[in-house]
């Protein structure tokens, strides 16, 4: 009986192993879903975002010697180029060597005048009429600035357009050489020069800091794609899935300038494409994908 039984099962086992490999089948592979989007044109702007130093373009440090006689001046006077500041006992003056602001005087009549001993200056002497702004750059960002770049300055929700007018030549980490902003350096900065383009700049006060945007590199008409439709190879190299046909074809491109969420294909596309949004890392070349876009799921 139990002979008979086992024959039975083993039976229905092969019968069904066999409808199992020779009975047709639907297929239950189905067709990823993705949403793509067109590939766009539009102007780029790299972008170099720092603090400066607003700073008048002409300052001098005067230094007398011995008894003061007479000082001419008080802080925050105004003076004409040639006008006498102070006089010393024995005779020597100190005199403005161009029309500006008294900004520091360290000196008072019938005192000895020591600031040369004390390593400061008896008087200094600014035009404050000639403002600049003096930015530190690290040694990225100097690697991609340049006399003649564009820049947007912001001070107080009011703008102002200026440009790279000189870099120094040397790199330097001590924090009294440059902008004062940032203190005692870890590492040297480059300092830059910004002049104004605008001449009215007397809602500016040196000594403040000021925002600048530095300009470093401009494109126009460029593809764009968004930065969420690139995948990136072993190497490193950037590469997207274009939809052809129902098929995704995955292209090799060049990018350039990111500018928030988009970014420039320099080279690999010809601007008339569908790019997935989003691919799936096990998306494959040459697989069947079905584009499922908003409008699609409205409908």
């Amino acid at each position: 009986m139990k002979k008979r039984t086992i024959g039975i099962i083993a039976g229905l086992i092969a019968v069904v192993a066999i409808l199992f490999f020779v009975w047709p089948r639907e297929s239950t592979s189905e067709t990823l879903e993705v949403e793509t989007t067109s590939v766009s044109q539009q102007d780029f702007k790299d972008v170099i975002s720092t603090v400066g130093m607003i700073t008048p373009t002409q300052t001098e440090n005067l230094v007398g010697q011995g008894l003061v006689a007479e000082v001419n001046v008080e802080e925050n006077n105004a003076v004409e180029e040639d006008e006498v500041l102070v006089t010393y006992v024995d005779g020597t003056q100190l005199t403005a060597p161009f029309a500006g602001t008294v900004v520091e005087l360290n000196v008072t009549a019938e005192e000895m005048d020591t600031n040369a001993q004390q390593n400061q200056p008896s008087l200094v002497l600014a035009n404050l009429d000639n403002l600049e702004v003096v930015v530190e750059l690290s040694k990225n960002e100097a690697n991609r600035v340049a006399v003649d770049q564009d820049v947007e300055l912001t001070y107080l929700e009011e703008t102002y357009q200026g440009v790279i007018s000189t870099i120094d030549a040397i790199a330097s980490n001590d924090a009294t050489s440059g902008s004062p902003l940032q203190g005692a350096q870890s590492s040297p900065t480059l300092n830059a020069t910004i002049s104004f383009e605008s001449d009215d700049t007397s809602a500016l006060i040196p000594g403040f800091d000021i925002d600048a945007d530095i300009i470093t590199q401009t494109t126009t008409d460029a593809l764009a794609i968004p930065i969420e439709s690139i995948l990136y190879d072993q190497d490193g190299n950037p590469y997207v899935f274009i939809i052809e046909d129902g098929i995704a074809h995955e292209r090799e491109i060049e990018t350039g300038i990111q500018e928030g969420v988009m970014i420039e294909v320099a080279s690999g596309l010809e601007g008339s494409e569908e790019v997935i949004q989003l691919p799936d890392e096990n998306l494959s070349d040459g697989d069947e994908v079905t584009v499922i876009n908003d409008n699609d799921r409205n409908e």
